[in-house]
């Protein structure tokens, strides 16, 4: 896996192509979203969030287009591992705060920080979008990315706060992404 722009331009990401364990945006996938994130929002020294970070491409995307440093939350160990390593290849270190953690645990229980840019990559078989939604609304962001499968996005209830939020859905074959941007 590559990154796609910016300082670390088709430099690698480490991945475990045996591991199971998570299923990495592709490039298109990427592409798309920070096309729409650059004409949104100014990414240089931005702070993000990448929740379910598995590989870590939305985070480290960000940080190569110039956040200025995103934690990556993540129950597996080796999937933190793996982000450790691509932060010291890319020479991004300072920029990368690995964290181990169940998505909702850490949403429930950090505290109040505010990021700019919040990513939620779970797996498309996960069962608690509605509860991660509504946690993450509860944050002081400007911009919040649920990625998710086309059945998952035809599933989910209309968000209560739409005057509060700009609302893009884009489906990029079988992925979809909901963009919560701040009004």
């Amino acid at each position: 896996m590559r990154i796609i722009s910016g300082d670390f331009r088709s430099r690698k990401i480490q991945t475990d192509k045996s591991s199971k364990e998570f299923r990495p945006s592709s490039d298109r996938t990427r592409e798309t979203l920070f096309s729409i994130l650059t004409h949104r929002i100014e990414l240089g020294g931005t702070k993000c969030l990448d929740l379910f970070s598995g590989t870590g491409s939305y985070g480290f995307e960000a940080i190569s287009r110039g956040a200025s440093v995103c934690d990556f939350v993540d129950i597996s160990g080796s999937v933190l591992a793996l982000i450790r390593k691509s932060a010291e290849e890319l020479g991004c270190t300072k920029r990368v705060n690995p964290i181990k953690s169940y998505a909702l645990e850490f949403l429930r229980n950090s505290e109040p920080v505010c990021y700019d840019i919040i990513f939620a990559d779970p797996p498309y078989d996960y069962d608690k979008h509605i509860e991660l939604i509504g946690l993450v609304l509860k944050k002081n962001f400007k911009v919040f990315v649920l990625e998710c499968s086309k059945q998952t996005l035809q599933e989910l209830p209309e968000c209560n706060q739409m005057n509060k939020f700009k609302i893009i859905d884009k489906v990029i074959g079988r992925t979809c992404l909901k963009i919560f941007i701040t009004q």
